[in-house]
């Protein structure tokens, strides 16, 4: 149960739904596969409309789902895949998704805010 806890971050009402999960299939792993099946499901259409403003926006969760978390590693991912962006749109972009509280920044990194999230993401590459 405390890997379940550490996966979702103790959010309750993740921790409701793997416990419902769980009533019908009797097993940990599968339970939170449903959890992150129902919640991708759910989370569609707030990444779909992101990425509608701005397809960015969802190039950059990505990246920082898979550990390019930092200024410059955006920065030099942008550049390698041939995307010029400029300093200033950047900083634009990670402050928006900063005041919508997709992403925070810690100590010069930026990380995904909710970890099931985070978990879709990864899983959507």
């Amino acid at each position: 149960m405390e890997k379940v806890i550490d996966k979702i971050d103790g959010v309750p009402g993740y921790l409701v739904l793997f416990g419902m999960k769980y009533i019908d299939v009797r097993d940990t792993f599968l339970a939170l596969e449903e959890v992150y099946r129902t919640m991708e499901a759910l989370m569609k259409r707030e990444i779909d409309e992101l990425e509608r403003r701005s397809r960015r926006y969802l190039k950059i969760l990505k990246l920082v789902s898979l550990g390019i978390n930092t200024w410059t590693g955006l920065k030099n991912y942008f550049f390698s895949s041939g995307d010029r962006i400029s300093d200033s749109r950047l900083y634009e972009l990670l402050q928006s998704l900063t005041k919508m509280t997709f992403i925070e920044k810690r100590e010069g990194k930026y990380k995904i805010v909710d970890p099931v999230l985070e978990e879709v993401l990864r899983r959507s590459l």
